[in-house]
């Protein structure tokens, strides 16, 4: 069976509210090419309803239900672990990608040499009801030479990071550890597809991000609550968020292939361009950790496993 050009990956979990003006944006694209695969973890909602209404309407439309909610990361890998395209997408229950969003991301990306391994359009972003609030950049086209420049440039500008959200070269993607279970894995991810190849930027507004009261970050009251639903699997876990960032880049500063020369220099600016940035944070994070050891807190037993380093992202290998 042929492999479609583009795979569109759309993991969600609650979102009825704004499902059908995303899959009705996903339909109205004008390039056909694309199969979607949707992961539904567990809703509670009419999510299933509408989904398998879509599924029903068209053949490229893909839908799987988990029994349980397995968590935000390992639902967004699981829509790339069952795609099969050339190129791929993941798509947000909430944002809303205009008609030419895929034509002009695979135009580009067919022309682009290799060392391109991301597309992605600029965006504007709305407010719940779908007005406009205005364009927001990014400042992440990478078009530097080097591995470490274009570390630098998503060290320096990472933010909202819609640009993991532009079409990507899926043999590319496959090599990296996609999202983590963690705060601020999608900046993680940039970071390691930054240190492969480029990315380039659309200079046309063809995604719409929408801000409202019921996004993921809004939601949480903690921390550990943020984790805990990133990833299940992190439950009673104690948790260092700036430390595991830390540790994350430099684990894929490591694995990333590169010569011994880039490596380095990824590592100095790691230290040089995060690291003030970070450096207060990281010791308030440290003495809390101590604070807690003192206090016999049963989620710590050891330093390395406050850092929560093992499980949630070996798995992903």
């Amino acid at each position: 069976m042929r492999k479609p050009r583009v795979a569109l990956g759309l993991p969600v979990y609650n979102g009825e509210r704004y499902l059908r003006k995303v899959l009705d944006g996903v339909l109205a694209q004008e390039f056909e090419d694309f199969q979607l695969v949707i992961s539904d973890n567990a809703s509670t909602d009419g999510t299933a309803e509408i989904c398998l209404e879509y599924a029903r309407r068209d053949p490229r439309v893909r839908y799987l239900r988990s029994e349980t909610n397995i968590g935000i990361a390992p639902n967004f890998q699981r829509v790339f672990r069952l795609s099969d395209g050339v190129y791929f997408k993941w798509l947000v229950h909430d944002d809303v990608c205009g008609p030419r969003f895929l034509r002009e991301c695979v135009d580009l990306l067919d022309e682009a040499p290799s060392s391109v391994v991301l597309v992605y359009p600029k965006s504007v972003q709305i407010d719940e009801d779908g007005n406009t609030l205005g364009p927001y950049e990014d400042h992440l086209d990478a078009r530097e030479a080097t591995p470490s420049r274009r570390l630098e440039r998503v060290l320096r500008h990472s933010g909202l990071c819609y640009a993991a959200l532009g079409l990507h070269r899926s043999s590319v993607l496959a090599k990296t550890h996609l999202i983590g279970g963690f705060e601020s894995s999608d900046v993680v991810l940039l970071a390691e597809l930054a240190m492969i190849g480029q990315f380039w930027q659309i200079p046309s507004y063809l995604y719409q991000a929408r801000v409202h009261r019921g996004t993921t970050f809004s939601q949480y009251q903690s921390k550990e609550e943020f984790d805990e639903k990133m990833d299940v699997a992190n439950r009673g876990r104690y948790v260092m968020p700036r430390t595991r960032q830390f540790l994350e880049i430099l684990r894929a500063i490591s694995r990333v292939e590169l010569r011994r020369a880039d490596r380095l220099q990824c590592a100095a600016c790691l230290l040089r361009v995060w690291g003030p940035r970070f450096w207060r944070v990281l010791g308030g994070e440290w003495k809390q950790l101590c604070i807690e050891l003192a206090r016999g807190d049963a989620r710590i037993q050891s330093v390395s496993g406050a850092l929560t380093l093992g499980r949630a992202v070996d798995r992903q290998s």
